[in-house]
């Protein structure tokens, strides 16, 4: 059984524990609390069940591209490129290698950890750098990723958090139209967001399976726990215009909102000469960064009052 290797920050009551050497993974993002603690993302679970063992971890990187390539292959400037599977029982290469492997510690102070990864992967040779930073009631994680190889190259990225919904959770953001996907992972049409998967207004995500990608998001996502009366919010660059809803079937009571610049199967327009939407063509030695900030508050003030009132009874009916 692999073994964490654990980074700790702590700011407040606000605490974050990473694994360089899995993944690169967040292991833990949690509030200290004199009534014990509130996990924000799940905690990280090492008990062998995760294959592979980052599918474990509170929140992993997805580099060099996020989620699938169709058939694991694309072409680009006369050029056919493939990738290899990389999950057990799955025929797709799902969010590229930076979650496998084992991040360098660059930094580690009070309220800062700087990972870095030099990776040849199939067609890829790239360097990639998380930064996590720790203020009063806010991480901030910002993600880099250089071109290393000799010709240029499609990129994507983005991180993979799983909430914990600790009861009636509530969410809500405002996006475009949203990309189905099938169980494989890969998009198979575009929908209207309906009511029963319409964000706008807060409301509790689906328990079971989900697996939709929504276009044009704005870059601000909310969480709300009444049990804890927590809110939590998104904030990402503009570089990340998708995030995709996740719910496993097999965690059905924890949840994914993730932030990244493509889209499932994003490379598909390469093969027709276009660059699709979130896809960076980075020349050698070209740089993609951009920053994601998750802000924790106890105040209830953004949040409607019936779901304020449902917290209210929810505490009496404990006490």
């Amino acid at each position: 059984m692999q073994s964490l290797e654990i980074l700790a920050l702590r700011f407040g009551d606000l605490c974050l524990d990473v694994a360089p050497n899995i993944g690169g993974a967040i292991s833990g993002f949690y509030l200290a609390r004199e009534n014990g603690r509130f996990d924000l993302m799940r905690p990280a679970s090492i008990d062998g069940t995760a294959k592979p063992v980052s599918l474990g971890m509170s929140m992993f990187p997805m580099v060099p591209f996020a989620n699938c390539i169709r058939d694991n292959r694309f072409s680009l400037d006369g050029r056919e490129y493939s990738v290899s599977p990389n999950m057990e029982g799955s025929r797709l290469n799902f969010h590229g290698s930076g979650w496998l492997r084992l991040w360098t510690v660059q930094e580690h102070s009070s309220h800062c950890i700087i990972l870095t990864l030099e990776c040849s992967d199939g067609p890829y040779s790239f360097s990639a750098t998380q930064e996590f930073h720790l203020s009063d009631q806010t991480l901030r994680v910002t993600t880099s990723l250089t071109n290393n190889a000799a010709n240029r190259m499609p990129f994507g990225m983005g991180q993979h958090p799983w909430f914990c919904r600790h009861g009636d959770v509530r969410v809500r953001f405002q996006s475009g139209s949203h990309l189905v996907c099938d169980d494989d992972g890969v998009t198979t049409h575009r929908a209207k967001s309906e009511h029963a998967y319409d964000f706008s207004q807060w409301m509790n995500p689906q328990r079971g399976y989900q697996n939709r990608c929504y276009e044009d998001w704005t870059g601000l996502a909310e969480i709300y726990w009444p049990e804890g009366a927590v809110h939590l919010a998104i904030n990402a660059d503009k570089v990340f215009k998708h995030l995709m809803f996740h719910v496993s079937a097999s965690a059905p009571e924890t949840f994914c909102l993730e932030p990244q610049t493509n889209a499932p199967c994003g490379f598909d327009a390469l093969d027709h000469g276009e660059i699709g939407s979130g896809i960076f063509l980075l020349e050698t030695d070209e740089t993609l960064s951009g920053n994601i900030s998750f802000s924790i508050s106890d105040s209830t003030e953004t949040c409607p009052q019936s779901i304020q009132n449902e917290a209210t009874a929810q505490s009496n009916n404990r006490s």
